[in-house]
């Protein structure tokens, strides 16, 4: 059974991925903040964590010989405050760089991170959103001098846009709309024409499995729904011929759609869209 060094195992996209494929691999877990995340902790005979303290590892994870390596670990924000500046650079850039920067000690083939389509905002090669994005095509700049220091492992950054599930409790859109439906409060959508290009989560997780699991070229690859799911038209959708309707109010702000085709991953396809899952997902309880 392949071994894999992993961080953010906590995180949303990390710990679904953990969930979904704890029977095919051998996991080990980097986490940081110790009382934070052990709620979080999946238990299962194939994963196993390490506290990252003070800036050190574990000693025993040098003795094993891993074959992959995950970075999941992130601080996601809308926020451009000092305060979650720090815990961006913190997440984003400093953890995963010091942990990159001990690769030698490993036996790695592959390396895997993880963008964001939100680095190209109105379609340029690089305007990022936000503090978020910016960190991450920061992790990408410091990922080209690993490159050039270890020539035989191959490096992967895979980039998408926004993310989603039937459990998901972040602070993002869908999740809003399901919380305030349920609380009988109105929804605001921030612009009269938000389109997002969603992907559920089981789609990502196998995108990064592909990656482990076929020959491709080291490089970076984009995954991304057929569609741009107009946030308005799924609420108008639910709404029909229902007693108990999701209240929204729309701003007149324009939203510049982020749609910009990079390199597609090859061997992935599609499975689940949120057209299909909206209803379920309102409906259902946390």
């Amino acid at each position: 059974m392949k071994k894999i060094l992993l961080t953010g195992g906590t995180g949303f996209i990390g710990k679904n991925f953990l969930n979904k494929y704890k029977d095919f691999y051998h996991f080990f877990v980097i986490f940081r903040n110790k009382k934070k995340n052990k709620k979080n902790l999946i238990k299962h005979k194939n994963i196993k964590y390490y506290l990252f303290n003070n800036n050190k590892f574990n000693k025993n994870l040098f003795k094993i010989n891993f074959d992959f390596f995950i970075n999941f670990a992130t601080h996601y924000t809308k926020l451009n405050d000092s305060k979650n500046l720090e815990r961006i650079i913190e997440s984003n850039i400093k953890f995963p760089s010091i942990l990159l920067n001990e690769l030698n000690k490993f036996h790695l083939k592959k390396v895997i991170t993880v963008g964001t389509m939100h680095e190209h905002y109105n379609n340029n090669e690089f305007f990022p959103y936000n503090l978020y994005a910016s960190s991450k095509r920061s992790l990408e700049t410091l990922l080209e001098y690993f490159k050039k220091k270890y020539l035989n492992i191959s490096f992967y950054n895979l980039k998408f846009y926004e993310s989603y599930s039937y459990n998901d409790q972040r602070n993002k859109i869908i999740p809003i709309i399901k919380k305030n439906y349920h609380q009988n409060k109105q929804v605001l959508l921030s612009y009269s024409n938000l389109k997002l290009n969603f992907l559920h989560i089981d789609d990502i997780s196998e995108a990064i499995n592909i990656i482990i699991t076929k020959k491709i070229k080291p490089n970076s690859y984009q995954i991304k729904s057929k569609n741009f799911s107009d946030i308005r038209n799924l609420i108008i959708d639910f709404n029909k011929n229902k007693p108990k309707k999701i209240k929204m109010k729309q701003m007149r702000n324009r939203h510049h759609i982020i749609n910009l085709n990079l390199k597609k991953l090859p061997f992935w396809k599609q499975k689940n869209f949120i057209e299909k899952d909206f209803e379920r997902i309102i409906n259902g309880k946390n």
